[in-house]
């Protein structure tokens, strides 16, 4: 199996299940209307990374935990991947906001 890797990040009105829920059904979808299949490799790995991702990992410890995060104006993210083996692997990132000084 290849390696993949998928940045998830809350948006406004929305937290990171629903967004991750949402570009699950996005990719079905756009994976149902492929004429060729033989394109799909990439497509197949990020869905099946979403939906292990939301049936066999705690999701609701992962949003509260950005929540948190976000709650204290930090930028955060979940970073999900894909390993070799099939493992999934999911690390919550902060970026460091670069204030540029004139």
């Amino acid at each position: 199996m290849k390696r993949f890797k998928l940045v998830l990040k809350a948006e406004h009105g929305k937290c990171v299940e629903t967004v991750a829920k949402h570009e699950y059904w996005r990719a079905v979808d756009e994976y149902m209307r492929l004429e060729d299949y033989d394109d799909a490799n990439e497509l197949e790995l990020k869905i099946e990374l979403l939906r292990r991702f939301l049936e066999e990992t705690d999701v609701r410890k992962y949003r509260a935990e950005l929540e948190e995060l976000q709650a204290e104006g930090k930028d955060a993210f979940l970073t999900l991947e894909l390993d070799e083996n099939g493992g999934v692997h999911v690390q919550i990132e902060v970026q460091e906001n670069q204030i540029e000084e004139k």
